[in-house]
């Protein structure tokens, strides 16, 4: 795929052309949409990754996660925070929505440590618990959305293809 010129990203009056990425360099590209598997596959997860069915299912993992405690609470939420750190790569990709350039990544990043923690040798991470995890989540959700505040009140133009 071909860089776009950095000026064919705005439109004559220096606003982002619709369908452009506007939360970074390297990932100018008009977004795939949600068409065929990957189309399919977010609209199934999105029902449990969006709104208050979200914060339920959250709420739900990381209570399981914290009443089974040590090292296989701290592998549930890792593979909870694994899962919703997919899940936005698999959104950032598709749709480019800007705070999934942050959460994706994060989340990732939240779940890895919490995997590597759950099967690390010793006390070594031991301070890596389900709380930590947890705050780490919702530092990494907030941070996300922040940014994509901040991005469509300098654009004024959401970025979201849902």
């Amino acid at each position: 795929m071909e860089p776009v010129e950095p000026t064919a990203r705005l439109s004559p009056d220096g606003r982002p052309r619709p369908g452009a990425l506007r939360c970074g360099p390297g990932l100018f590209r008009a977004p795939v949409g949600r068409t065929g598997r990957v189309g399919a596959v977010l609209s199934v997860v999105d029902r449990a990754t969006r709104g208050p069915v979200a914060v339920a299912v959250a709420l739900g993992v990381f209570g399981l996660a914290g009443g089974l405690g040590g090292r296989v609470g701290v592998a549930v939420a890792g593979g909870y925070a694994l899962f919703f750190g997919g899940y936005c790569l698999l959104n950032l990709w598709a749709c480019r929505e800007a705070h999934c350039a942050l959460t994706g990544p994060g989340f990732t990043a939240v779940g890895v440590l919490g995997i590597v923690a759950a099967a690390w040798p010793g006390e070594g991470l031991s301070w890596y618990g389900v709380n930590v995890e947890s705050i780490a989540f919702l530092v990494v959700l907030a941070v996300g959305f922040a940014f994509e505040r901040a991005l469509v009140a300098r654009t004024g133009q959401p970025t979201s293809c849902c």
